[in-house]
């Protein structure tokens, strides 16, 4: 009934002020180590530059480049996920896709989404809807970042009681036992396990050298959800 619908939409606003604050915070927390960095490894090349260590000054900038290009694409990520909404009219699995072609487009990577016709136009929980989202799109900056992939694809299906996701590329995969607390990966995948456990969920992440990888998300959904609208 009509109740039903504004107190949905206003579950739906609170969710996007809350995740739009935690991602201003994480932009916040990522540009000041960036910024950090930078000061840093400027000083360092212009002392190298000061006693003539030209080749050792050339790499330094190599890789501030590089950080640059990094944080630049991270951005653009980040103002994606700011302008990726949902609403009554616009639910999840049509959000989901056009956010997939914007990913593409500025990626390079192209992403495949594949579900059931029967759940296109399927209504959940906002905080289920935030949460998978940004799942998702931490698992597709994992991909961005170290895959080296050159295809994605996100399969989506749904029970009465679960709903399920799986973010798979091709790219060059990792040895999970390599991988350090520091390393970018190690924290995206950190990130994903948080979010859902947020909404009672889990997720797995396989991978194997060259092998590509394979990120799995469970979320239980209550009796009401999964409902065809």
């Amino acid at each position: 009934n009509r109740l039903e619908q504004e107190l949905l939409e206003q579950q739906r606003a609170l969710s996007v002020l809350q995740e739009r604050e935690r991602l201003a915070r994480e932009l916040h927390d990522s540009l000041g180590q960036i910024l950090g960095y930078v000061n840093t490894q400027s000083q360092a090349i212009r002392e190298l530059l000061s006693q003539d260590q030209k080749d050792k000054a050339d790499s330094y900038l190599k890789r501030l480049i590089e950080v640059a290009q990094d944080a630049h694409a991270d951005i653009r990520e980040y103002i994606l996920s700011l302008q990726t909404q949902f609403s009554r009219e616009h639910r999840f699995i049509p959000t989901l896709r056009e956010y997939l072609q914007r990913f593409t487009q500025s990626s390079g990577v192209p992403s495949e989404l594949i579900a059931p016709n029967e759940v296109e136009r399927m209504e959940f929980d906002s905080s289920v809807e935030m949460q998978l989202l940004r799942i998702i799109q931490e698992a597709l900056t994992n991909v961005r970042k170290h895959a080296d992939a050159q295809q994605t694809q996100i399969l989506f299906d749904v029970t009465e009681s679960q709903v399920r996701v799986e973010i798979v590329d091709n790219g060059k995969g990792f040895d999970s036992a390599q991988l350090s607390v520091d390393d970018g990966q190690h924290f995206g995948q950190r990130i994903m396990r948080e979010r859902a456990e947020e909404i009672g969920g889990i997720v797995e992440v396989q991978s194997a050298v060259n092998r590509g990888t394979r990120v799995l998300v469970k979320v239980p959904l209550p009796t009401e959800q999964g409902k065809r609208a």
